[in-house]
């Protein structure tokens, strides 16, 4: 007699030996990106945690050298942004999924003033190519039955497309989306595995193999008894078994068990990839660091290499297309993070600290003698400048340097330091960064020493008193030139840089 064997599951019994049977054996299909997305939690968190970054980046809006209106204050003074937080991070999604980003733009009746900019699902466009040439020459918009054709420069359209090395003028298929695509697979197929699993009553799919069955009656006596023993463990009250023919009664477990799916290094390098793909550290995206001065440094890192550039090159686009037609200018501000500005504060202190040190040392030999006393590395740049401002002293010149004293300002130098104290303020209030590192000025700056101490002071301002205070009883040292002071400064950016 031939042996027979049958899969059992939730499915009905099929047998193992047909093309049914073996496609049983599967409990997936293959998933979409979209649906990766929207169930792998890994997938989910990575692609949520870049679009709300770039969402809650700080940003202004200038006309001309002025601010015109600003994220931490927004008012939405243009007039058709009434979110644009919303806008850059649902902007930011379609990018990742797809490479394009479109926003619809809408016009008062005369069609000269734009009422509104809305985002727009990157799906709904298809972009029409020349056959001959692979260019662009439209862009289709379907909704339903309804489709709407928009020429390469139509003024309603508001499109962001990334390019890469593959493409010339078209949108790159190389998505993020699909970079992270296969990992996230990996573990939807081992979530459903194990949803399917309990959801038949913690049972694996099982074949059962018997003979010598006298009659019928026999087979559904031993098969209840089965089924009865499968519903006190599981409690599934599907027909978990059945019993066939069979030279002697035999039990086989299919697949692995759940532990073997969540617990093997095969799932942890799926979550590192996901992470890898999505360009964040894997701790950003589990957020259980053990190290939290690791995790930040990570962080800081990631927007520097990462969120910096695309925004920098979003704000070029929306620039183009959308603000220096109306005389605007967009500019983000990742400088202004707090983690950011944690890095700033401790850059200026360690620049203050080194400043006082230097003013302790006569001469070039002393210099070098007391930073190797004290454990600061010397970069070839560092002692190229010190070298400099040394030679650079007048041989008849006390071995001391001169003592500071205060600086007392021009009517000129006094105005440039108001409009300044001013904008401090206004950035203080709104709980923006002190970050002035590329602050304009408008009335022939001041010398390079007050620059740096005021700059300095600024970035450890805690209250509006101490905003104030910058300004007030700044000490220089005349005997440096601002060119030697400068060349300083930047070799002491670098040390701080490299130490912190």
């Amino acid at each position: 007699m031939q042996t027979k064997f049958y899969l059992l599951d939730e499915k009905k019994n099929v047998s193992l030996f047909s093309d049914e049977g073996w496609a049983n054996l599967g409990t997936t299909s293959n998933a979409t990106q979209d649906e990766q997305f929207a169930r792998v939690a890994a997938a989910f968190r990575a692609y949520h945690i870049k679009a709300n970054t770039v969402g809650g980046m700080p940003f202004t809006l200038y006309k001309g050298e002025d601010e015109f209106d600003s994220s931490s204050a927004w008012q939405n003074k243009v007039g058709f942004l009434p979110n644009p937080s919303d806008l850059f991070r649902i902007n930011t999604l379609s990018l990742i999924a797809t490479n394009t980003a479109y926003n619809l733009r809408t016009k008062d009746a005369l069609g000269y003033k734009t009422k509104g900019l809305y985002p727009a699902v990157a799906y709904s466009f298809t972009i029409n190519t020349n056959l001959r040439t692979g260019e662009a020459e439209s862009i289709t918009r379907k909704v339903g039955q309804q489709s709407e054709k928009f020429t390469m420069d139509d003024p309603r359209l508001v499109r962001l497309w990334r390019l890469d090395h593959t493409t010339e003028v078209l949108p790159s298929r190389n998505t993020e989306a699909q970079a992270i695509m296969s990992s996230a697979g990996q573990i939807l197929y081992a979530d459903q595995w194990i949803q399917h699993f309990y959801r038949s009553g913690g049972i694996a799919p099982t074949l059962i193999a018997m003979k010598g069955l006298i009659d019928n009656t026999q087979k559904e006596e031993k098969e209840k008894s089965w089924s009865d023993w499968l519903l006190g463990v599981g409690r599934s009250r599907l027909r978990r078994a059945r019993i066939y023919n069979a030279e002697a009664m035999e039990v086989k477990q299919l697949g692995s068990s759940v532990a073997d799916l969540k617990n093997t290094d095969v799932y942890r390098q799926a979550m590192e990839n996901i992470a890898m793909g999505a360009g964040m550290p894997l701790s950003m995206l589990l957020s259980n660091s053990a190290n939290y001065a690791t995790a930040e440094a990570e962080k800081r890192t990631w927007i520097n290499n990462e969120i910096a550039p695309l925004v920098e090159w979003m704000a070029y686009e929306y620039n183009r297309q959308v603000f220096t037609p109306l005389g605007l200018r967009l500019a983000f501000r990742p400088e202004t993070l707090d983690e950011q500005q944690e890095d700033e504060v401790s850059r200026a202190s360690a620049v203050s600290t080194f400043m006082d040190f230097f003013a302790k040392c006569p001469t070039f030999e002393i210099f070098v003698g007391t930073c190797a006393t004290f454990g600061y590395e010397l970069t070839d740049d560092l002692l190229s400048a010190a070298q400099a401002y040394y030679a650079a002293k007048p041989a008849d010149e006390p071995a001391s340097p001169p003592q500071p004293k205060s600086w007392t300002p021009s009517s000129k130098e006094m105005r440039e330091m108001e409009d300044w104290r001013k904008t401090a303020l206004k950035r203080f209030k709104r709980k923006e960064g002190m970050n002035f590192e590329k602050y304009i000025f408008y009335n022939g700056g001041l010398p390079e020493t007050v620059n740096v101490e005021i700059k300095r002071r600024l970035l450890t301002a805690n209250s509006e008193q101490d905003v104030n205070s910058a300004f007030e009883g700044v000490i220089v040292d005349e005997a440096k030139s601002d060119s030697e002071i400068r060349a300083l400064a930047e070799a002491i950016n670098k040390l701080a840089e490299s130490r912190t």
